[in-house]
């Protein structure tokens, strides 16, 4: 048996601003490598909480600094903090969320793919 060994991961989706992969963690479960250019903004949409993996979304970010701005979907008040890495991030079910990249950044969804399709309302 070898004593290391080197696993190509599935780029789902590319563009000027963005790059987004797919891998598995050998547990059975599948994540997403997201990574994010200075000025993209990801998000404005919720989960309900149908998917485990989305109750609550739980992002790792690995690089960089962004800003997260959030809200209830009952509610009209957004509030906002600042992100610096490395730094875990948790967020509620039905809690509308916005994730604005202040630098490059790359973060960890540990969710899969389909949990993502499966469980995002955009507003």
């Amino acid at each position: 048996m070898q004593s290391v060994r080197t696993k190509a991961i599935q780029l789902l989706s590319e563009n000027e601003k963005s790059s987004t992969y797919l891998f598995n963690n050998e547990l059975g479960k599948e994540y997403i490598l997201a990574y994010r250019k200075a000025g993209s903004v990801s998000g404005n949409h919720y989960h309900s909480g149908k998917s485990d993996g989305k109750n609550p979304e739980r992002l790792l970010l690995l690089s960089g600094n962004a800003k997260l701005e959030w809200r209830k979907i009952n509610s009209e008040v957004w509030q906002s903090c600042d992100l610096v890495a490395p730094c875990m991030v948790e967020i509620e079910s039905n809690t509308i969320h916005i994730l604005s990249a202040l630098s490059d950044i790359s973060f960890l969804e540990f969710n899969s793919l389909e949990e993502h399709k499966q469980d995002t309302f955009y507003s």
